[in-house]
């Protein structure tokens, strides 16, 4: 079972709510801080462009 906070893309979060707390993460600025797995979700979603959050 998941912990409240910030799960990274598990099975059981829907896209609904990975998509925005992507773009919530996004829109903070802290785009360094999302996962792989999130970081792609985004790039294919049109949240992020590719390499614009790569360090």
């Amino acid at each position: 079972m998941t912990t409240q906070g910030e799960p990274r893309g598990d099975s059981s979060e829907s896209l609904e709510v990975r998509k925005t707390r992507v773009q919530q993460m996004i829109n903070e600025g802290r785009e360094e801080e999302l996962s792989e797995e999130d970081y792609q979700f985004a790039v294919g979603n049109g949240l992020l462009e590719e390499g614009l959050a790569e360090a």
